[in-house]
């Protein structure tokens, strides 16, 4: 079934990752801002990259893999491409699949995916084959968008917001889209600009443009019927979005129960791309506030999530309270009949419970987790491939971490566990981190009991220095002669 392609990909991935430490001495290795391999350079076997720019001219005789924020594959790649990037573009050759994790894939027209089951696997935010590039087998894409101006050999397979068609699909199209009237993507968009992508974002639904043409089934679902104006083989089938499925009792042996996991898979993406846009945003923003509480979740972990489960719960409780002096002020105002005063007491409160209740949850619900997300994936990178504290690796971390979280949020049972932890956990290290660093600007010039010098057991048992007195000032013995002024009963001269 076509799932098991993306359970295959998964496997692949993590068998890589797992071997890479075993043999990273068979592995040449690329980690800096800017990797490059030239025109003339052949790399004898696999590759692992960590960069923050990858160009690759020459040839790499195996595997690609690793992750950069831009990459480019202009040269030949005679194995697979297993890459997290910002955003790749592949202009030359690769023998085998793509797999791809991150915000934008693109298949240029020169490019050449040289296998006859070459194919694209694509977890993120956009993948685009353009006018004459040619994938000659699959397409499996969970993404918020896949366009295809080019040639596709098999089927397509997506789960998402937007599919264009404006190619020719030699298999069938199996898909999962968004509703048109949602809007036209510039959300996104507006996202997106500070980090160079080049990618245009376009309205969810299907499209099948006047030039598309599939020639296989055309199956979709979604909330309104697509827009089909290009050749279709055979009539398509529309399947009305339904409710949210119960994914306890998601079996794969029939059709129903794969739309379900293609509603599953659905939710995955859109909490990977909510979670990683709070992370880059937070990073670019501060990034001592997101890379601070790491050091308190692996000192202190159980105190943190202590911490972090107690005050968001009792969140609950002072929201509560909050209420009820808004009802009294309220009620006191029409007492003392000053129905105005007791209206501004009550909006001011409103405003500010409004306010201080919608920050203090959007760190909690958001933020906590995308700290969580970001120290584990820091953490699995660094038992990986190390950790050199380049910016490559904290947002590489990021993308490890979201992914993970986002995948393990939505299995039932075991999703609220996951997500009561890394909200209590990550909470919890950065009120620990506020409270450290308002007890250090409390007393001004005075370090933290903490931070206190203390004395060697030498220095203790050291004799207390010995005190002398100062010498005696004027008395008794050089009072002028004759001077008897204060003894009575001697007579005066």
């Amino acid at each position: 079934m076509r799932w098991k392609k993306w359970l295959w990909a998964a496997a692949a991935v993590a068998a890589g990752l797992i071997a890479l430490p075993r043999s990273a001495g068979a592995l040449e290795t690329l980690q800096g801002d800017t990797c490059m391999v030239e025109a003339e350079r052949v790399i004898d076997g696999s590759l692992l990259v960590l960069c923050g720019t990858l160009m690759v001219n020459g040839t790499v005789t195996g595997n690609v893999i690793g992750g950069a924020f831009y990459a480019d594959i202009n040269g030949t790649v005679q194995g697979d491409v297993y890459l997290l990037a910002g955003q790749l573009d592949i202009h030359g050759t690769v023998a085998d699949d793509v797999v791809f994790v991150g915000a934008a894939l693109r298949l240029h027209p020169a490019s050449t995916l040289a296998s006859p089951t070459s194919g694209i696997i694509s977890l993120g935010l956009s993948t685009e084959i353009k006018g004459g590039a040619v994938v000659p087998h699959a397409v499996t894409a969970l993404n918020y968008q896949l366009i295809v101006n080019g040639t596709v050999g098999g089927d397509v397979n997506f789960w998402g917001s937007a599919l264009v068609l404006n190619g020719t699909v030699g298999g069938s199209v199996d898909a999962v889209v968004g509703d048109p009237a949602a809007g036209d993507g510039s959300q996104l968009q507006a996202l997106l600009l500070p980090f160079r992508l080049e990618v245009t974002m376009v309205s969810p639904g299907l499209v099948v443009g006047a030039d598309g043409r599939v020639e296989g089934a055309l199956r979709y679902s979604g909330p309104a019927p697509g827009l089909i104006e290009g050749a279709l083989a055979d009539e398509p089938v529309y399947t009305p979005a339904a409710a949210l499925p119960d994914l306890s009792q998601i079996t794969l042996g029939e059709q129903s129960n794969l739309e379900l996991l293609q509603k599953y898979l659905g939710h995955i993406l859109a909490e990977f791309i909510t979670l990683l846009a709070v992370g880059v945003v937070g990073l670019a923003l501060a990034p001592r506030v997101m890379l601070s509480p790491a050091a308190h979740l692996r000192s202190r972990p159980l105190v943190s999530l202590g911490v972090g489960l107690l005050a968001f719960l009792m969140s609950f409780g002072v929201l509560f309270l909050l209420a009820l002096l808004a009802l009294l002020l309220f009620g006191l105002g029409l007492l003392l009949r000053l129905p105005d005063l007791s209206i501004i007491a009550v909006m001011g409160l409103g405003l500010f419970v409004v306010g201080g209740s919608g920050g203090f949850y959007f760190v909690a619900i958001y933020l906590s987790r995308v700290v969580v997300c970001l120290a584990a994936g820091r953490a699995v990178i660094r038992a990986v491939v190390g950790d050199d504290g380049s910016q490559s690796i904290v947002y590489l971390g990021l993308a490890v971490g979201t992914a993970a979280l986002a995948v393990l949020v939505w299995l039932p049972l075991v999703g609220a566990l996951a997500n009561g932890l890394a909200l209590g956990l990550g909470l919890g290290a950065t009120m620990l981190l506020l409270q450290q660093r308002g007890a250090r600007r409390a007393i001004p010039g005075v370090p933290s009991p903490g931070l206190l010098p203390t004395h060697s057991a030498a220095a203790r048992q050291m004799p207390p220095p010995i005190y002398e007195a100062p010498p005696a000032g004027p008395g008794m013995d050089n009072l002028p002669e004759g001077f008897r002024w204060w003894d009575d009963d001697d007579p005066q001269p």
